[in-house]
């Protein structure tokens, strides 16, 4: 648990092993009328595709309240993943010899079994403490990839109406 403070409000961000984690009623008010909503999300988490690990962050302020949360995924991706044809061979030696070379453990905000990046913030917070919510949000993005020893970042799919947040 991390606490973050801004000049006129203080939050508590939080790495979950996944949206299951937190209560439905919260995740829904965040989230209304979602056909991906938090049954979805709970169903997966139990069943991930090979290679995934699910999370998921959650920020609350001071009373408790949840103001933000987002699934997370973690993969390690192949950077020679590209490569085909004659290529392909090179890219297998260099997995097989020197495998940290190719191969990066990769956060991911969202869900890659989602088809957007369901980034939710409360909606009944004003703009300036929805900005810091959010912020709140990346800077405990920021800390579990540091924690995990992670360097790549991904955002999975934000729609125009999360981008609008940032």
């Amino acid at each position: 648990m991390t606490m973050f403070a801004t000049e006129s409000q203080a939050f508590t961000a939080e790495s979950l092993p996944g949206v299951g984690a937190i209560p439905e009623a919260d995740w829904t008010r965040l989230f209304p009328d979602e056909a991906e909503g938090w049954a979805y999300y709970a169903a997966v988490e139990r069943t991930p595709p090979a290679g995934f690990r699910f999370e998921a962050l959650s920020v609350r302020d001071v009373s408790g309240r949840l103001v933000a949360a987002a699934p997370l995924f973690q993969i390690t991706y192949r950077l020679d993943t590209p490569l085909q044809g004659g290529l392909r061979p090179l890219g297998d030696w260099l997995h097989r010899n020197v495998p940290r070379l190719v191969a990066h453990p990769v956060l991911g905000l969202g869900s890659p079994l989602a088809d957007r990046c369901h980034l939710g913030l409360d909606p009944t917070l004003d703009p300036a403490t929805k900005q810091a919510a959010l912020g709140a949000l990346l800077a405990a993005l920021d800390a579990k990839a540091k924690a995990d020893g992670v360097r790549i970042l991904a955002i999975k799919d934000l729609a125009d109406r999360e981008a609008g947040d940032l």
